[in-house]
C-alpha cells in the first residue's frame, strides 16, 4: 500500500490451505511489474496483463542456441520456433497469465546452454561461461523463489554433467 514490500503482512485468503511466510526479498516477476508500472505509468493490472506476450517470446532465445550448437542455424530457428509455439507454451504465456511459468523453461535451457559452452571451454573462456550460468541461476531463483531447492537442484545437476562429461568423453575416446 505504501509502494514497499512488506514481508509482514499476510494475504491469508491466498494462503490457503496454510499460511506461507513470504520471501524476506520481493519476487523478481513482482519487482518486474511493479518497476514496469512505473516507468510506464500504466497501471499494475495492465502491466500483468500484458507482461506474458512479451517474456514469453524470450525462450526462442535460448532454443535458438541450443540447436545451433548441436545443428546450425536451421536447427536453431526450427528449435525456438517449435518451442515458442507449442500450443501448450502458448497458452502459459498469453495475456493475462501472469505468474512465474512464463520464464521457468527460459530459464532452465538458458541453464543448459551456458553449461553447454562451459563444458566445451577448454581455455579460460569456460569462467565466463560458469559466471553466466550463476547469473541465470540467481535470476533464476529469484523468479521462482517458491521452488528454490528444485532450481539449486537441477543446477547442481548441471555442474556435474558440465565438470564430469568432458572427462568422461575423453576416457571413452581413448578406448
Amino acid at each position: 500500500s505504501n509502494g514497499r514490500y512488506d514481508r509482514e503482512r499476510i494475504k491469508e485468503r491466498n494462503e490457503i490451505p496454510h499460511i506461507i511466510p513470504r520471501p524476506k526479498y520481493a519476487p523478481l516477476i513482482s519487482i518486474l511489474v511493479a518497476k514496469l508500472s512505473q516507468l510506464t505509468s500504466y497501471p499494475l493490472i495492465w502491466v500483468a496483463v500484458l507482461l506474458p506476450a512479451f517474456l514469453g517470446p524470450l525462450l526462442a532465445i535460448p532454443l535458438y542456441l541450443i540447436g545451433r550448437f548441436f545443428g546450425g542455424a536451421i536447427m536453431g530457428l526450427s528449435g525456438a520456433v517449435l518451442g515458442v509455439f507449442s500450443p501448450y507454451y502458448v497458452l502459459r504465456s498469453g495475456l493475462g497469465w501472469n505468474d512465474t511459468d512464463i520464464l521457468i523453461v527460459t530459464f532452465l535451457f538458458s541453464l543448459t546452454y551456458c553449461f553447454l559452452y562451459f563444458s566445451k571451454c577448454k581455455t579460460g573462456h569456460g569462467k565466463i561461461w560458469l559466471g553466466a550460468a550463476l547469473s541465470v541461476f540467481t535470476l533464476f531463483i529469484w523468479w521462482w523463489h517458491t521452488a528454490a531447492p528444485q532450481v539449486t537442484i537441477i543446477f547442481l545437476f548441471l555442474v556435474f554433467v558440465a565438470g564430469v562429461y568432458p572427462k568422461l568423453k575423453e576416457k571413452i575416446d581413448l578406448l
